[in-house]
């Protein structure tokens, strides 16, 4: 399932980018134990051609290539509606606002439907709204407007990635390329896994994203499985990336093109 790097998980620090409204991945995630494929250099420069403005068909999704880091921006909006939810109806039951609405606040109830604790998703001052997460701490803030008990949350995010240690490409032709990107589960821990996007340069005005799919599951290489979390010690060189590419272990998923104004 497709979706705007935003999202079915959060995750902190660089991988942000791939939770973001941004971006763009599936909710299953593909982990890998090296960077790939093994027998390419790192790369730290992006080629020329894959530098300037990037606009996605018809979304809200653009990118801005440099040198030496990429830049994911996306625009999005909200709605929350005021007051604590679910609340119970004269029959005791739960009555949700729809689904278009995210709640300003969380009443819980134990077995006997008491409310026993309100938690608060967000926080509303001077025209900003932050999210509180799981762990009760606060997001970054947006500026949102009130609409009687709704209120608009007008979202504008960059997530940027330079090139290093963390990051890096690794050429699978004049036309694709492999961006590497370390994870990291813990602060500190240099013990992490990399993800892997394919980047497609094609004809100079269209610049293409590729993704893992279900199919890498058929792979050998594939070490482990933990509800969405897929891990592989795979080894492949250039010409098994592009072979598992033909046969649809990665997918196009982006397609990203130049503004019409941009030269």
């Amino acid at each position: 399932m497709k979706q705007i790097f935003i999202s079915c998980k959060l995750l902190p620090g660089l991988l942000l980018l791939f939770c973001l409204s941004i971006i763009l991945y599936s909710c299953d995630n593909y982990n890998f134990s090296q960077p790939l494929p093994v027998d390419q250099k790192n790369i730290y420069q992006f080629p020329k051609n894959f530098r300037g403005d990037w606009q996605e068909d018809e979304s809200a999704v653009s990118i801005y290539i440099s040198k030496t880091h990429i830049d994911f921006f996306t625009k999005d909006s909200e709605k929350i509606i005021d007051g604590a939810w679910p609340r119970l109806n004269d029959t005791g039951g739960y009555v949700y606002p729809s689904v278009a609405y995210n709640t300003l606040k969380t009443i819980r109830y134990d077995s006997l439907k008491r409310p026993v604790d309100t938690i608060s998703n967000y926080l509303v001052r001077d025209n900003y709204a932050y999210p509180v997460n799981d762990k009760q701490l606060l997001e970054k803030g947006y500026p949102c407007q009130v609409d009687n008990d709704t209120i608009i949350v007008l979202k504008d995010d960059k997530v940027s990635i330079d090139l290093g240690q963390n990051a890096f490409l690794r050429k699978l032709n004049k036309k694709f390329y492999v961006l590497n990107l370390h994870i990291k589960p813990r602060l500190l821990d240099e013990n992490g896994w990399w993800w892997l996007v394919i980047i497609e340069i094609k004809e100079k005005q269209s610049l293409n994203l590729w993704y893992c799919t279900s199919k890498m599951l058929e792979q050998p290489s594939l070490l482990y499985e933990y509800r969405n979390e897929n891990y592989f010690d795979s080894k492949w060189k250039t010409a098994d990336m592009i072979r598992l590419m033909k046969e649809g272990s990665f997918s196009m998923e982006n397609k990203f093109i130049k503004p019409s104004n941009d030269e």
